[in-house]
């Protein structure tokens, strides 16, 4: 063999490398002196590799993988013990690399290595395996129909520990027709296992119904399963166990009264998931301790929580990790009004959710950027096209439903929308509260304004009290905030005239939402407050004062929204804000009580002139200028010069 190498490398055949190892000068020689080979001598040669590689005994994390090849090509048949061995250890040290591609690769060839001949448990425990590291990978799909058939063959062997596993992979996915087929798997195994010697599956399988009854929309079911879950697990030692109950419980207990108890188990599930190296669970407390963050109104705990994804993404190479990362920078990217980089996360999320074959990932993608027309007040016709494209293959769940109505009512197709919302407008009485409540009762209060329905927006505005102090997120991982609680309320309220509490409501969002930099709410809670103000103004019987005072403010509040919705260049926001100050303007006009002399007396007061100087300017006597002063008193309620305020500029300021 030394002679036949020194001669292949003084023909310029082989050469040696730096490692002090030889190789083919070029792969073109190498394929050309392989295709050369009978079969019977590569199998040979490949046999005596693989046996000579197996006999050095180095880590499976040098030659596992190199084995296996060679065991694969030695194989004249389908089935082979050897390249089966070598095979499940090469996927297991792709595995801890996170080299997911790999895995996959050497899982299959472990199926095909074990062949006909390999029992049923054992073909499940493969597939499981394969199952594991496809999920880990992000194919979704590809995870799930290996769970599906693991299942099949553990039933038929009577292993309902492994039916439970097989029901166990996929998880953090919440689409419906992945939880129905976990269901079916998980269901199954809990009517088989043996509490006394499956504890913990029975505790996770409990954990797996948790989070399908939270999906459905059943909170009060989810929590009580969630705490039997807890409970089973409460012994446990195995930190699958452990985060998997913590991930029902969680999704659980999604509503805002349950926020510091989520805090808590995001934390753990950090701390659980780091001790195991569990990569996904690490991602799952993350997203949550982000969403909570939010929440609160906590930017630096948020950015805090992105970094950690940030460094898990670029550690484990998890796709996943990224699609959260990316879809957590467009969220906080809306909140802060850099408008075009959150449309630029949005697209590379929705790119990468395609790659991975995720729909529902990819689905989200729409959604977002329903909520992003509703932000900004408008969406294209090709937006519109392509969202009720999407919607035709949602789930059919409120929150999905309330799409058609809402691009529709953005689009002006108001006749369309109100025929779409018509049965979805008593959710806020009959939706009970769980992982979509949040985003569904948001959604309707969107239509319900732009729809001008007083009806449904009084029953958002009366669900959404006590919640005022908190932020808008969903508590499952923000697909989108729109700041403050308190101005969502308050455009709830305006709508369903309770014009007194959407003012102060204003007040409070406004503050809530400037604190954290929230501007494009910043703005729209002034655009809010304006209409508002003007709402009151032109109602019937207020008071002259009263309506001069409201008219005031509410060419403020739109001025100051206008401000800064030309800085972020939100152009159909500004269009609105103008027409709005046109209205004011009209309103003034026709609110105002005096006549012209006396509004020309009126103002000359409140630029701080005294009477004789009215006089003098205006060229009358100083007692008709003391009587006109009396008339404006009069007329305006008030009590002394002092209080006359200076009239504002009439004219919308909109550049």
């Amino acid at each position: 063999m030394l002679r036949a190498i020194d001669a292949a490398t003084a023909a310029g055949i082989v050469r040696r490398f730096a490692d002090d190892t030889s190789g083919f000068t070029h792969a073109l020689i190498r394929d050309a002196v392989y295709a050369d080979l009978t079969p019977s001598r590569r199998t040979a040669l490949h046999r005596a590799a693989a046996t000579a590689l197996t006999e050095r005994r180095g880590p499976d994390s040098a030659v596992a993988g190199v084995i296996a090849t060679h065991w694969r090509r030695a194989s004249a048949r389908a089935e082979s013990p050897p390249c089966l061995d070598w095979s499940r250890r090469a996927a297991r040290s792709a595995r801890e690399a996170a080299a997911y591609a790999e895995a996959i690769r050497f899982g299959q060839w472990a199926i095909d290595a074990a062949g006909s001949t390999a029992t049923e448990a054992e073909r499940a425990e493969l597939l499981i395996d394969l199952a594991r590291d496809e999920f880990a990978a992000g194919r979704i799909t590809d995870s799930l129909e290996r769970c599906v058939r693991a299942g099949a063959l553990a039933e038929s062997a009577g292993r309902p520990d492994l039916l439970a596993e097989a029901g166990l992979v996929v998880h953090g996915v919440t689409a419906p027709t992945v939880m129905t087929q976990l269901d079916q798997l998980c269901g199954r195994a809990l009517h088989q296992l043996d509490p006394a010697e499956h504890a913990d599956l029975i505790a996770r399988i409990l954990a797996q119904y948790a989070l399908s009854a939270a999906d459905r929309g059943a909170g009060a079911q989810a929590r009580e399963l969630s705490e039997r879950a807890m409970r089973a697990a409460a012994r446990s030692t195995d930190p699958d166990v452990a985060l998997d109950v913590i991930h029902a419980r969680h999704l659980a207990s999604s509503s805002l009264e349950f926020l510091d108890e989520r805090i808590e188990l995001a934390a753990r599930a950090v701390e659980i998931a780091a001790d195991a190296e569990q990569p996904l669970a690490q991602l799952w407390g993350y997203a949550w301790t982000a969403d909570a963050a939010l929440q609160r109104g906590d930017l630096t705990a948020f950015d805090a929580a992105l970094d950690h994804i940030e460094l898990l993404t670029d550690r484990r190479r998890l796709p996943i990790a990224r699609w959260h990362l990316l879809r957590l920078r467009a969220t906080r990217s809306v909140l802060v009004g850099e408008l075009a980089a959150s449309l630029e996360y949005d697209s590379a999320a929705h790119e990468l959710a395609v790659g991975i074959g995720d729909l529902s990932l990819a689905g989200l993608h729409h959604a977002f950027r329903g909520m992003y027309a509703a932000i900004v007040g408008h969406v294209e016709r090709a937006e519109l096209d392509a969202a009720v494209t999407a919607l035709a293959v949602a789930p059919k769940i409120p929150i999905a439903q309330l799409f058609a109505p809402m691009m529709h009512a953005l689009a002006g197709d108001l006749d369309e929308a109100r025929a779409l919302f018509e049965p979805l407008r008593t959710l806020p009485d009959t939706l009970e509260v769980g992982p979509r409540w949040a985003g569904t009762m948001h959604s309707v209060g969107i239509v319900a304004g732009l729809l001008d329905d007083t009806v449904t927006a009084d029953r958002v505005y009366r669900v959404y009290r006590g919640v005022e102090q908190h932020y808008s997120a969903d508590g499952t991982g923000a697909l989108i905030c729109v700041g403050s609680l308190a101005r969502v309320r308050a455009d709830n309220a305006r709508v369903a005239g309770h014009l007194d509490e959407a003012v102060a409501l204003y007040h409070r969002g406004l503050a809530m939402d400037a604190a954290i930099g929230a501007k494009p709410f910043v703005a729209l809670g002034h655009l809010g407050l304006a209409r508002t103000h003007l709402a009151r103004a032109i109602q019937p019987g207020a008071h002259a004062r009263e309506v001069c005072a409201d008219l005031r403010a509410a060419r403020t509040a739109a001025e100051q929204a206008a401000a800064v919705f030309r800085r972020l260049g939100m152009s159909y926001r500004l269009l609105e804000t103008d027409a709005l100050l046109t209205e004011v303007t009209t309103a003034t006009r026709a609110a105002d009580p005096l006549t012209a002399r006396e509004r020309e007396v009126h103002d000359l007061v409140a630029c701080g002139l005294s009477n004789r100087e009215i006089a003098t300017r205006l060229v009358l006597s100083e007692r008709t200028v003391e009587s006109h002063v009396r008339n404006i008193l009069a007329k305006l309620g008030i009590a002394a010069r002092t209080e006359i305020p200076r009239r504002p500029a009439e004219s919308p300021h909109s550049g």
